[in-house]
């Protein structure tokens, strides 16, 4: 394409639309790193949410300083996400627990599959569960902090389930570890009375 007879301000366009076509061609080839959650419901579904923008910000900057156990930061952490379609900005929000951190190369362009921002990790010792269960206090009020009154409803009785699964499971593996040492007991005894 001959431009010696353009306008400076001919040229100067024609440079921008090729530096943006370049731009955006190179965008589109340079995979991205997206942070997605898998997380599980107290009902037992399982579900992939991508995190918000200020999330994928804060976990990219941890990564930076801790490339090793960055994942923990999240694992087992209550998070708000979206449960049905938003609808004036609005939609039915539910905690769900981190399961597993992601990182994919695609990004959600539907709100209802991007987390909130509100996340707390319940991190109480198993004999703080066992003996002194937690009300989980703070970590509602914290969740349900600037919702409609269905969503905090909603959000409060989840938690609430939660701590009950988190009692009862705390309870069971305590439970097989008091058998299987009943068990050992036995068996060395039995081995020693031979």
């Amino acid at each position: 394409m001959d431009t010696r007879d353009w306008s400076f301000a001919q040229r100067a366009l024609a440079e921008k639309k090729q530096d943006e076509v370049k731009h955006h061609h190179h965008r589109r080839h340079k995979p991205k790193k997206v942070y997605w959650v898998q997380v599980r419901f107290t009902d037992g579904r399982i579900a992939n949410y991508q995190l918000p923008r200020d999330l994928q910000q804060a976990l990219h900057q941890h990564i930076q300083e801790h490339p090793h156990h960055w994942q923990e930061v999240l694992l087992g952490a209550l998070i708000n996400v979206p449960v049905s379609d938003y609808c004036d900005s609005k939609a039915k929000i539910k905690p769900a627990v981190i399961q597993r951190v992601l990182i994919l190369p695609v990004a959600a362009h539907n709100p209802r599959w991007t987390t909130r921002s509100q996340f707390v990790l319940p991190d109480y010792s198993w004999w703080r569960w066992l003996f002194y269960p937690p009300r989980l206090d703070h970590e509602k009020n914290f969740l349900t902090h600037d919702f409609s009154a269905a969503n905090q409803q909603r959000i409060r009785a989840t938690v609430d389930d939660y701590r009950r699964q988190q009692i009862r499971w705390h309870w069971q593996r305590t439970g097989r570890y008091i058998g299987l040492a009943v068990l050992c007991l036995l068996i060395a005894g039995i081995l020693m009375a031979i």
